[in-house]
């Protein structure tokens, strides 16, 4: 980064939470940028995203500006979660730009950009695809105003245990959180209850996600299901190494990490597509199937399992050079920046939209049911990756987004 360009801080509730976000703060760490989170005692705590939250707005604003007293005077913001707190925190904020990251397409994210742009000169989503919602749903917005910036997928790979473990012939995972909302998890049942399924070798799931309590209590003694030990990111993506096919059953979908890492250790992964979905890189046809569709799901699962070395080795290959050909964050972040300095800045209001005795849990469920539409959310991971635990709040809407 040159002496004369702004410094670029990473702002999020706190980075402890998902798997994007524990990625992000590693880039950052490991390029030179700053971190700051609005909310760092809820990583600690590992409870539920709204009941660890503490306080009021306005002390949300005095941890702010603490964290700004040593930065640069030049800077740019990048707030992750939609923005998260930018709407309540903008007194305190005295960064020369600000953007907003969306990280995955939830039901009603395009209305959230509209709001978001009252306070950020632009936004950035991780696939065309996101970006492509955003001006249907609003073709006003200035296509300059909406970066695509790809989630830094490969920080974590010199982390992954050694050796690599081998692969099981015909053994299938579930990479995806135990989440009914987005990962739809309570699709699991059905996938295990089709005749293409052997059951032969279990669908092995992780234990990470705020749905993982109840799936368990229903699925504990099915011998179809194998629940894993590995807790911790680098755990969790070594164990993928050992698949055959890793099945996404979403009902919507941004840029799944674990997609990439599969395919990179040639994990065949069974993808959605259309209905509002689409993979974040090319794979091939065999590896996608019509979103939502169970039927098609599993003729292309049948498929999968059925390939021989030689042209398991081919689909692995295409969809390779289809993850080769995804732009590296880094680039994308330096194309991003040339551009935002392009551009004349913008003057953005001062005026929160919350005031400063709003308590930070009430805000967080305004702000939850803005972005989906349902009033609800999930646990925090620690830095280890586990699940935060505790059961104490359950989602009142339990039905699907898509």
């Amino acid at each position: 980064m040159e002496k004369d360009s702004p410094a670029i801080v990473h702002v999020a509730r706190n980075f402890g939470e998902t798997e994007e976000l524990f990625l992000w703060e590693r880039y950052a760490r490991t390029h030179g940028h700053h971190v700051i989170e609005l909310c760092p005692e809820a990583r600690l705590r590992g409870d539920d995203r709204f009941t660890a939250l503490g306080g009021s707005v306005g002390a949300m604003r005095r941890r702010l500006r603490r964290a700004q007293a040593g930065l640069p005077a030049r800077r740019i913001h990048i707030y992750h979660q939609g923005g998260w707190g930018l709407d309540a925190v903008t007194p305190a904020d005295r960064a020369e730009r600000r953007l907003v990251f969306f990280h995955e397409p939830l039901p009603l994210f395009e209305r959230l950009v509209v709001h978001v742009l009252r306070f950020a000169q632009g936004v950035i989503v991780p696939v065309e695809g996101m970006k492509t919602r955003i001006r249907t749903a609003s073709p006003w917005i200035p296509e300059g105003r909406i970066h695509v910036l790809p989630h830094p997928w490969p920080v974590i790979t010199a982390e992954l245990p050694r050796p690599v473990p081998a692969r099981v012939p015909g053994l299938t995972g579930f990479p995806g959180r135990v989440e009914f909302r987005q990962k739809r998890a309570d699709r699991i049942p059905r996938f295990l209850e089709a005749e293409e399924f052997s059951g032969e070798i279990p669908l092995e799931v992780f234990p990470v996600g705020n749905d993982v309590r109840s799936f368990r209590r229903r699925w504990r003694r099915d011998a179809r299901v194998a629940w894993r030990r590995e807790h911790t990111l680098p755990e969790r993506i070594g164990r993928m190494r050992a698949w055959d096919v890793a099945v996404y059953l979403s009902s919507f979908e941004g840029f799944p990490q674990s997609l990439a890492w599969c395919v990179e250790s040639g994990v065949l992964p069974l993808f959605p597509e259309g209905g509002g979905i689409e993979p974040p890189f090319r794979l091939a046809l065999d590896c996608t199937y019509e979103a939502g569709e169970t039927e098609d799901a599993m003729g292309k699962y049948s498929a999968l399992c059925e390939l021989g070395a030689e042209a398991r080795q081919r689909l692995a290959d295409r969809n390779r050079q289809g993850l080769a050909a995804l732009t590296d964050a880094s680039d994308a972040m330096a194309a991003m920046l040339e551009a935002e300095a392009a551009r004349p800045l913008r003057p953005l209001s001062r005026k929160a939209a919350f005031g400063p005795f709003w308590p930070v849990r009430v805000y967080g469920y305004f702000i939850h049911f803005a972005r989906t539409g349902q009033w609800g959310g999930q646990r925090f991971m620690h830095e280890s990756g586990r699940d935060g635990g505790g059961d104490r709040f359950r989602p009142v809407n339990r039905q699907s987004t898509g």
